[in-house]
């Protein structure tokens, strides 16, 4: 958005092309990473392996709600859904000048279609309908946009309300550590996005800030954040098979697990973003004409 303010205009070419340098890479990495695992480390059956398109196509939501992905490949479905709404958003940038009211619309109408899909997988006793929307998530992002609109225009929140909003987004955050805590809702999503909403706009505004998270050791995971989210999943079960199958390990203590499974996805996402991510993410900068922030 801020492109077209300067420019008048957005580069939708440059922009396919600065989301390809940063998600592409890792993503069929990762896939070859843990094809190769499986086959030929791991030793596991080809089962679902017919279904692969479906990740290479950027389409792995729709694997995921049938259950039919291949092995420690289930987490990137939420992958495919980010590089599904950035198919269309671009589009929706430019070729609309009421893009506020645009995207309020589009969020009620998904709301109502979830609700609807919800109703329709209660009355069908099938819950694939209303999963499928659930994993869509093209609301959440657009609540997104909308708090990226009210920051760019300058609209005011009232400090108390700003406050209020961080300081429920934190209890929720503590609590969620709890096993077994949830918020039983549909629009849980909906509801964590613009809470975090608030706390990105309280981190924009140091004095409406509850808690910063400007510091060092953040913006270094923030960093490599991709890394973590792509490579965790195959690190939990390397860990988990090396321990106990080469060492004789009883892993009966979840939380040391948690810390070995952190200590090592951070290691190794630091480098991969050094010696891998970092090369397209220059190449990426190529294709720039408002460079990001941290």
């Amino acid at each position: 958005m801020l492109e077209r303010e300067v420019f008048s205009t957005i580069n939708i070419k440059e922009f396919y092309l600065r989301r390809i340098f940063r998600i592409w890479p890792l993503y069929y990495f990762y896939i070859a990473l843990t094809l190769l695992l499986t086959f030929f480390i791991a030793g596991h059956s080809a089962d679902n392996i017919k279904y692969l398109w479906l990740f290479i196509f950027f389409v792995p939501n729709i694997a995921f709600n049938l259950n039919l992905y291949p092995q420690f490949m289930a987490h990137l479905w939420s992958i495919g859904i980010e590089e599904q709404f950035y198919a269309i958003w671009p589009q929706v940038i430019k070729k609309t000048n009421k893009l506020k009211r645009n995207i309020l619309i589009f969020i009620c109408l998904f709301l109502i279609l979830k609700l609807g899909l919800k109703l329709l997988s209660l009355y069908i006793q099938n819950k694939l309908p209303f999963s499928i929307i659930s994993t869509m998530r093209f609301d959440c992002m657009a609540v997104g946009a909308l708090f990226s609109i009210i920051y760019k225009n300058g609209i005011s929140i009232k400090r108390p309300l700003l406050l209020v909003c961080q300081i429920i987004f934190w209890i929720l955050f503590l609590l969620s550590f709890i096993p077994g805590f949830s918020i039983f809702s549909i629009y849980g999503d909906e509801m964590f996005s613009i809470l975090t909403g608030f706390i990105i706009l309280g981190q924009l505004d140091k004095k409406n800030c509850l808690i910063s998270l400007e510091n060092p050791v953040l913006n270094f995971l923030g960093r490599i954040s991709y890394g973590m989210y792509v490579y965790h999943v195959l690190i939990l079960f390397i860990l988990k098979f090396v321990l106990i199958n080469t060492f004789h390990y009883k892993i009966q203590n979840t939380l040391l697990l948690i810390l070995y499974v952190l200590i090592f996805t951070i290691i190794i996402s630091f480098l991969s973003y050094k010696y891998f991510e970092l090369y397209f993410i220059k190449m990426k900068k190529n294709f720039s004409r408002i460079l990001s922030r941290n």
